[in-house]
């Protein structure tokens, strides 16, 4: 036997077009209408639970799942600004190449990685043998400026990537 337990300080629906009759914070009529006048409760829906119970759960939804050919790392694929600075910030800390990895050309990423380090340790040697604090003034544009060039080359390849498939090709 179930009955329903009735709360004076809660109206209930009335069970006709409109399903809220007053609005259970203040009082004001609300008849037909998607928020209450007085305080601007939003009305119409389930009856809110007093503060002393808890509110019903609402059954969670799953996250979009992608389709089973597509990569998990889709949205972030493809974004000239992150090939830029990919290429950019580690270039200069002696890693050029890696917004090349990012923009899935492996083989030239690869190339400038190791092709970067060897010239590096070339200039260093030559720092320290040869020529002394001269070149280092000499380096320090160099420095700067391959891997700014670099990032400016991978960003153009990352958007005609994108542009061709889009495209369809």
């Amino acid at each position: 036997m179930s009955e329903e337990l009735e709360r004076p300080d809660v109206p209930t629906p009335n069970g006709q077009d409109e399903p809220w009759a007053f609005c259970p914070q203040c009082g004001t009529p609300v008849a037909g209408k998607r928020f209450c006048p007085g305080c601007g409760l939003r009305v119409g829906g389930p009856i809110p639970s007093p503060a002393g119970e808890p509110a019903p759960r609402q059954p969670m939804t799953p996250a979009p799942v992608a389709p089973s050919g597509a990569s998990p790392w889709a949205p972030y694929l493809d974004r000239p600004g992150v090939a830029f600075a990919a290429e950019l910030v580690p270039g200069l800390l002696g890693f050029l190449g890696l917004g090349w990895f990012y923009a899935r050309r492996w083989p030239v990423g690869l190339g400038l990685l190791l092709g970067w380090w060897g010239l590096l340790i070339l200039v260093a040697a030559s720092v320290l043998l040869l020529f002394g604090d001269v070149c280092c003034f000499l380096w320090l544009p160099f420095h700067v400026a391959v891997p700014l060039l670099s990032g400016f080359v991978v960003t153009g390849e990352v958007r005609q990537a994108r542009r061709r498939r889009l495209m369809g090709l």
